[in-house]
């Protein structure tokens, strides 16, 4: 009688385990699916563009990378505002042509979008 309240025991315990992963991963994607990245505007620019994020409260680290066609990095921006928050883009120093922006959350890219800027 011992060896089968064990086994069920042990399937208990793996249910248990087996559901606390499950609730885990999905509070994981339900985070992530609350994190937007809103497309730039006006797109395209020729002197300041907006961006509109969403952050979730759980995040550690956030940054806001520009790249040009090329991937290469242009300009990071650390981003600590948790909630909504915008970041204001200035095409000063930028050539006229196509870049992007990633978000990204805990070393990890979320969401990409693109960007023209025409002098």
């Amino acid at each position: 009688k011992n060896d089968e309240l064990e086994a069920r025991l042990q399937k208990l315990e793996t249910l248990l385990s087996n559901q606390s992963v499950n609730n885990n991963t999905q509070q994981s994607l339900n985070n992530n699916n609350a994190i937007k990245l809103e497309q730039n505007t006006p797109n395209p620019f020729n002197q300041n563009t907006v961006i509109k994020y969403y952050l979730p409260s759980n995040f550690k680290t956030a940054q806001l990378i520009i790249t040009d066609a090329a991937g290469n990095s242009l300009k990071t921006y650390t981003i600590s505002t948790k909630g909504y928050g915008t970041q204001t883009i200035s095409g000063i120093n930028m050539a006229s042509g196509q870049y992007q922006y990633s978000l990204l959350i805990d070393g990890k890219q979320v969401a990409t979008k693109k960007m023209e800027y025409l002098r």
